[in-house]
């Protein structure tokens, strides 16, 4: 039985997994721009996304805040190796919990600094 609970717990994970992905790519022309300005001004960092019912909100947290927040954490190791230019690292927001992503620019040829 506990066998069964695990596979379909990470089943749903996996789920879910593949939804944020989707919608991060496709709003890769909203999300993309949002977190190069801020990388500009601020540094490396990711995005937080936390889905609402009229919507996304964003923030962007950069690293050294990131850093202080979760020292060691697999979202800080993501920051540290992204490439600003043609990936963004994107943390989603949930009631369970945090899910973070490496994200490469669906449209290379289209977008690209």
């Amino acid at each position: 039985m506990a066998g069964k609970a695990a596979h379909r717990q990470k089943v749903i994970e996996r789920r879910l997994a593949i939804q944020e992905r989707t919608m991060i790519l496709a709003e890769w022309y909203m999300i993309h721009p949002i977190a190069w300005s801020n990388y500009q001004k601020h540094g490396r960092g990711l995005v937080i996304l936390d889905p609402q019912e009229d919507g996304i909100t964003w923030k962007y947290l950069p690293e050294a805040d990131l850093a202080r927040l979760d020292p060691g954490g697999d979202a800080l190791a993501m920051v540290r190796r992204y490439n600003p230019p043609t990936q963004v690292v994107c943390l989603f927001s949930r009631s369970d919990g945090a899910s973070c992503h490496l994200v490469n620019n669906p449209y290379p040829n289209e977008l690209g600094h």
